[in-house]
């Protein structure tokens, strides 16, 4: 199985997508260039470990 086909993947997917275009409002000063970073890299992790402790139960490791 692919994580892509999984729902919980697909919800983060949505989130993340959802986060980047709402953080696309937030004022582009130094705080909110940070806080930006910040929700962009806590929303693409949620993905990106999914997709990784799916593939660690494909073979060894």
């Amino acid at each position: 199985m692919l994580y892509k086909d999984l729902t919980v993947w697909q919800k983060s997917h949505a989130l993340t997508l959802k986060t980047i275009g709402a953080a696309d409002h937030i004022k582009r000063s130094y705080a909110g260039e940070t806080a930006f970073k910040q929700l962009l890299r806590a929303a693409t992790s949620i993905g990106a470990n999914i997709a990784e402790g799916c593939g660690r139960r494909q073979g060894r490791e």
